[in-house]
């Protein structure tokens, strides 16, 4: 069974990345958790989600270093927000 199906295309999703970090957000727009996630792809429409979201996050925003490890990730690659 596929983990996830396009609703509009009927179409399985494609895992594209595995890890893809994500920022969670406070509702003031500030950064509040760093979580890695999988990103699939419809092979059709080429819709993106995310899911399958770790069970921790990879960093919160009162350890130390958290600030620079969002700079250095948003630098580094892709980041999706939330």
């Amino acid at each position: 069974m596929p983990a996830a199906v396009c609703a509009r295309c009927n179409a399985a999703m494609k895992v594209i990345r595995t890890g893809a970090p994500v920022l969670e957000k406070f509702e003031d727009g500030n950064p509040y958790k760093l979580w890695a996630a999988d990103l699939l792809q419809c092979p059709i429409c080429q819709i993106k989600v995310l899911m399958n979201f770790g069970t921790e996050p990879m960093a919160s925003h009162y350890q130390l270093g958290f600030a620079n490890l969002v700079l250095r990730t948003m630098g580094q690659e892709q980041l999706y927000e939330f």
